[in-house]
């Protein structure tokens, strides 16, 4: 590494001189090339998921907060609101009132969703979407346990809807449906890898769980969103992209409902972005030839 580091600095000195070397030019170039670098990786391991597994011609689930509260869900009101997690009807209160459910629409076009249906193992139908809700191109949907009364920060209004329940989602694991009752087709995804789908078409076969649901409908698409972890919600590493990831532990916030998830540099350490050895290489690389530089460009002008 020390060679190649050498020969990248003595490459600049002899094409560019000495004296004809701002540092800030050095500075823009390599944060160019390394920006380049990134946008291409994060390109080139994106992985959307295949048209015929999006409801309605572009619907999938794109992100889920199960476990809202880090220090458990007991005793939060008021008067004892739980510091840690993530408050997403910012009552000042985390409890399982905040768990969400997040769609998001890959197609280019509005796909309407009134009538759309959202199923959980042992709870049934607990949503269905109102008469001529829809989701634009490229744009999101979100449904919160329960807003009582309050709303998602920054997030417009008429795209976050209120289950009204106490919890939608189970903690240690939890299966749920979209159906689009006018199709008789639904997605399905699952996490903590406590329930496992009965058969190709499971939930509507025997004791699944789905009191009620049409036992002729008919699985597009079946996602596994990893392990709930409290306080930080299950997303995919780009909007519609077929890899999940937990939102970064150590970064701020813990869940971004209604809007773009940005991949953080601790994300990148759950494998979200594999980046390859010769962009990690090169970066250091770059980095030590800048330092370098600089050094001599300090040492030649003070001689």
């Amino acid at each position: 590494m020390k060679l190649a580091v050498s020969h990248f600095v003595l490459l600049i000195e002899k094409n560019m001189g000495m004296n004809r070397l701002p540092l800030g030019l050095i500075y823009s170039l390599l944060t160019a090339v390394l920006l380049l670098g990134f946008t291409w990786v994060n390109i080139a391991y994106a992985a959307p998921i295949a048209q015929s597994q999006r409801l309605g011609g572009g619907v999938v689930f794109n992100e889920v907060l199960a476990d809202p509260s880090i220090g458990g869900d007991g005793g939060c009101n008021q008067g004892n609101p739980s510091a840690l997690g993530f408050d997403t009807n910012g009552n000042s209160c985390v409890d399982q009132r905040d768990e969400f459910i997040e769609l998001y629409n890959m197609s280019d076009q509005a796909i309407d969703i009134g009538g759309w249906q959202l199923w959980t193992k042992g709870d049934d139908n607990w949503f269905t979407f109102t008469v001529g809700t829809q989701i634009q191109p490229k744009g999101y949907v979100v449904v919160v346990s329960n807003l009582l009364g309050g709303s998602v920060a920054g997030i417009p209004t008429n795209i976050v809807f209120s289950a009204g329940e106490n919890k939608i989602l189970g903690n240690n694991g939890e299966n749920v449906a979209l159906l689009n009752p006018a199709t008789n087709e639904f997605i399905q995804m699952k996490y903590t890898g406590v329930i496992t789908p009965q058969t190709t078409h499971d939930p509507p076969a025997p004791g699944s769980g789905y009191k009620d649901f049409p036992t002729t409908a008919v699985r597009i698409a079946m996602d596994d969103f990893g392990t709930s972890v409290s306080g930080y919600s299950m997303v995919r590493m780009l909007p519609g992209d077929t890899k999940v990831i937990t939102q970064g532990q150590y970064i701020s916030p813990g869940a971004t409902p209604g809007t773009y998830t940005a991949v953080s540099f601790q994300d990148l350490g759950q494998g979200a972005l594999p980046l390859p050895y010769w962009l990690w290489l090169g970066t250091a690389v770059l980095f030590t030839a800048t330092t370098t530089v600089w050094w001599r460009e300090r040492r030649w002008r003070a001689g």
